[in-house]
């Protein structure tokens, strides 16, 4: 079978999602229509749209169309749409035009701030009533949609982005070695992640409970300056390291004890599940679906608030664990994203799904 895909999404988490699919023996190709081309994947390319459709008019009015044709120039058999706004709504148009299946995936939280405007949940339900399925990225997800949209409840499904264990991994006897950063923040420095209260409680673990550690952040974004020049302001220069934008994280994670994040806003990280198949535990609030893989001193630390007190004692706990513990932490980290966010169990729930509607 074909496939054709439409979204908005960085390099990285385009793989997390692409590559399952690609693994099936039934997919035969897979082409993704986006506005640049992506990285190289296995049955898979590239159609780039048009310059003009950089403009938000032209790519509500245009895109739709390129994916009608593209569907009917491939003989494609399936639609998928990542990003609910707005591309569930182009592959809703260009699937029903063309009679082609289409399937709705969410990648992040702010589509069900919409669900309280009444025309745009209406739109919402008719799309989904006509999909195979809108795939989420977690368990508290799937029950706001399905609180929201009651008549179709079997249509919601927990199937998220997933992760390369082969190469997001720990190092050779990493359980003995002595890491180079007791935390790491990794991702996009936006202000949706409250990464200025993380470099607050860093400094709080020094000045309430005269603990020295090191952070590394690795990332870039609007928020780099600002970030910088807290770290000047509260002394923190000799202990907070700013790798900026890298492209393979692996050997940064690696050198880390424990992953901090403190978001207002998350679907699923594809950072956090990064981290724990590398053994790293995760520090972090329970926002989104986080829950469906981290509990309170099993696979993580938690804090309920984002307050600088309640984050730093988090930090202080993990630092001052049981060393056998925090082995064992570790192994179970990886064990739970090997076992339901790794490529190979993406792959299981793509087969049964796609059987399911008799597409393979």
């Amino acid at each position: 079978m074909n496939i054709v895909i439409s979204g908005m999404m960085g390099a990285g988490t385009l793989e997390s999602k692409v590559v399952p699919l690609s693994r099936l023996k039934e997919v035969d190709k897979i082409i993704f229509v986006r506005k640049e081309k992506g990285p190289s994947i296995p049955k898979t390319e590239y159609v780039v749209l048009p310059r003009f459709c950089s403009f938000s008019v032209f790519n509500l009015l245009i895109t739709p169309f390129i994916l009608i044709w593209v569907l009917k120039k491939n003989k494609a058999s399936l639609l998928i749409g990542y990003h609910i706004i707005p591309y569930a709504f182009f592959v809703s148009f260009a699937g029903i035009l063309s009679r082609t299946p289409y399937i709705v995936a969410q990648t992040g939280l702010l589509i069900q701030d919409q669900f309280e405007n009444r025309i745009i949940k209406r739109s919402l339900g008719f799309i989904v009533k006509r999909a195979i399925s809108l795939n989420c990225p977690g368990t508290a997800s799937v029950k706001t949609w399905q609180n929201n949209f009651p008549d179709l409840t079997g249509k919601f499904k927990n199937l998220h982005s997933t992760i390369d264990t082969d190469h997001f991994r720990p190092t050779v006897r990493s359980d003995s070695i002595i890491k180079l950063y007791d935390f790491i923040f990794l991702g996009r420095l936006h202000k949706i992640k409250n990464i200025d209260l993380l470099v607050m409680s860093f400094a709080r673990l020094r000045d309430v409970y005269n603990i020295e550690a090191k952070m590394l952040i690795v990332g870039d974004g609007p928020e780099r300056s600002y970030l910088e020049n807290l770290v000047k302001k509260l002394k923190l220069g000799k202990q907070i390291t700013f790798s900026g934008f890298v492209r393979n994280p692996v050997p940064y994670i690696q050198k880390s004890n424990f992953l901090i994040m403190a978001s207002t806003s998350e679907g699923l990280p594809t950072a956090m599940m990064q981290c724990m198949s590398c053994k790293v535990i995760p520090i972090t609030n329970l926002v989104g679906n986080i829950s469906d893989i981290i509990e309170n001193e099993s696979t993580g630390f938690t804090f309920k608030n984002l307050r600088v007190e309640e984050i730093s004692e988090a930090m202080k706990d993990a630092l001052l664990i049981d060393l056998n513990e925090l082995n064992i932490m570790r192994k179970r980290c990886r064990n739970i994203i090997i076992e339901n966010h790794s490529y190979e169990a993406a792959t299981v729930k793509w087969i049964s799904l796609l059987k399911s509607n008799r597409l393979i």
